[in-house]
């Protein structure tokens, strides 16, 4: 690669970066929304939002953390089961 390009990458990185993060950021929010809503689901609402809010910020560097994170939290919700809720909390 020719040292015109070269900088002409550089320079579009720079003036970019931070719509490539945000984008990054959306895209592990959206795959946060798979666990959030089987978490709901099977009654476990507070660890459906922690993989939520979780894979969206590990999502920032890569794609495959956010996805990593996907599975992991999908798995962990699905192996714990339902919670089953007592009427008087017993």
């Amino acid at each position: 690669m020719d040292p015109q390009t070269m900088q002409q990458v550089q320079q579009f990185w720079i003036e970019y970066w931070y719509y490539f993060l945000a984008a990054l950021f959306l895209i592990g929010l959206v795959l946060g929304l798979i666990p959030f809503f089987i978490g709901r689901r099977r009654g476990q609402p507070t660890l459906g939002l922690a993989a939520l809010i979780v894979t969206a910020i590990v999502g920032t560097p890569s794609v495959v953390f956010s996805l990593l994170s996907c599975v992991i939290f999908t798995v962990i919700i699905l192996l714990r089961g339902k919670k089953t809720v007592t009427p008087l909390g017993e």
